[in-house]
């Protein structure tokens, strides 16, 4: 689900520490060795609530590495999303984002993947204008089961649902169910946009 060598690019050009003075970047085996830790093996998963806990805070904290400098060895922090300077950010939005399932081999189309550093944190249905949001939600509901698509999930931290008439999103698992709010989804206010 995570384009690869964005984020290996972007963890290369947005990271860098200082040893005693001097700045240095961080290689290659750096930013593998950061991916890997970002991506669930089939033994860290925690079932589709547990792992995207877990990825959000990488996401939010980053990890740590140890480097060594003239013999002198410290951790120093990678982030995989720079929070302070956004622009710094690599962003990608991609219309039909094909997904083969875990289990099935079933090739899913979702409407519109964001990502961010190569990252999908955004996954958004789309319906006609004639169409409720209670079957664009369900499709997203259906997506994330064990024998669909669940591994685009563990990353993605905003679910979108919309027609030409309304929009409906919920942040991460927040399952809350607050005043304006339709089963842990916010309604988004809608307003024609004018020139």
């Amino acid at each position: 689900m995570v384009l690869d060598g964005i984020l290996v690019e972007q963890l290369m050009g947005m990271n860098r520490f200082t040893h005693r003075g001097h700045g240095y970047g961080f290689d290659l085996e750096d930013a593998h060795e950061a991916m890997g830790r970002l991506k669930p093996t089939p033994d860290q998963q925690k079932g589709l609530q547990g792992t995207n806990q877990d990825i959000y805070d990488t996401l939010v904290l980053g990890t740590t590495t140890t480097k060594t400098i003239g013999g002198d060895s410290k951790s120093y922090t990678l982030r995989f999303v720079d929070w302070e300077n956004p622009a710094n950010n690599l962003f990608h939005v991609t219309a039909e984002f094909a997904v083969e399932g875990t289990t099935s081999g079933q090739v899913q189309h979702c409407d519109v993947v964001g990502f961010v550093n190569g990252i999908p944190v955004l996954v958004m249905e789309s319906k006609r204008p004639s169409e409720s949001l209670e079957k664009a939600d369900s499709q997203l509901i259906g997506y994330q089961q064990a024998d669909n698509i669940p591994q685009l999930f563990h990353f993605t931290q905003l679910l979108i649902t919309m027609n030409r008439r309304e929009a409906r999103y919920m942040p991460r698992w927040e399952h809350r169910v607050n005043s304006g709010t339709h089963g842990g989804t916010r309604k988004i206010p809608t307003q024609p946009l004018h020139p």
